[in-house]
């Protein structure tokens, strides 16, 4: 079974060539918050999340706090495990 040896986050602001208009408002540029999970045998996952504030309640300042204290837990943990101990 693999272990997580290591993980890390990163948190981007991409901006858009060409901006949009949404309902909520103008969207210029893309929040993204990329997970980069490493285990020992050197294998490496990647995973991303967009988050449009507006959109959802969710915001990119509070999904980075919660990722970061979910992250904080996982070295040493097999991913069946880490996804058991972020279920809500």
């Amino acid at each position: 079974m693999a272990i997580v040896e290591r993980l890390k986050l990163y948190r981007l602001e991409v901006p858009l060539a060409m901006p949009y208009k949404l309902a909520f408002g103008p969207v210029t540029r893309f929040d993204t918050i990329v997970v980069e999970a490493q285990d020992g045998e050197g294998r490496v996952g990647l995973g991303e999340a967009t988050l449009l504030t507006g959109y959802t309640d969710a915001t990119v300042s509070g999904t980075w706090d919660l990722l970061r204290r979910l992250a904080a837990d996982v070295p040493g943990k097999s991913p069946e495990r880490c996804a058991a101990s972020a279920a809500f």
